[in-house]
């Protein structure tokens, strides 16, 4: 889009006459490759050295003639055929339009994914983590165990104490 959006300008530009009566001039430089031409847009030096060089003017020696200018504003609303007779404005809706779609394809794609991380992390939790619940039943569990235990020690040793009595 930028880089037919200089050319264009820059062919309607060359058509028309400056306050000094100049013709041909570039408005924007000249871009050489379509790829990043966004970031290569510039002012023309030559215009931007002499501003009396734009050629808002449909003739020469008119100097309040706009032509010209409403032609350049104009190309907004114009078919481009290397943008698939789009206008600019309707390229531009069509390419805001696509980004606003892929940005909210992309947040749901992300929301997505960190409810499935959360749901992973709570299966693995539930698996290797500690529950204080479980842990508390099997410390009574032990506790009884080890009292059972002690009371089966406890009578072994009565029992012994009396058998060692009953041979003496």
């Amino acid at each position: 889009m930028a880089y037919n959006l200089v050319n264009e300008i820059n062919n309607q530009h060359q058509v028309g006459f400056g306050l000094d009566d100049s013709t041909g001039n570039d408005f924007f430089e000249p871009l050489t490759a379509v790829s990043d031409a966004a970031q290569q847009i510039s002012l023309n030096s030559v215009i931007e050295n002499s501003p009396d060089k734009i050629a808002a003017a449909s003739a020469a020696g008119e100097p309040g003639n706009n032509e010209n200018a409403l032609a350049i504003i104009a190309l907004k609303n114009t078919g481009i055929s290397a943008l698939g007779n789009a206008n600019f404005s309707d390229f531009y809706q069509s390419l805001v339009g696509l980004v606003g779609g892929e940005a909210q394809e992309s947040n749901l794609n992300l929301e997505h994914q960190e409810s499935m991380l959360k749901d992973i992390k709570d299966n693995f939790d539930s698996v290797s983590g500690v529950s204080m619940d479980e842990e508390a039943a099997n410390l009574i569990k032990f506790q009884q165990m080890y009292t059972a235990s002690a009371k089966l020690i406890s009578i072994a040793d009565e029992m012994m104490k009396t058998l060692i009595n009953l041979g003496a």
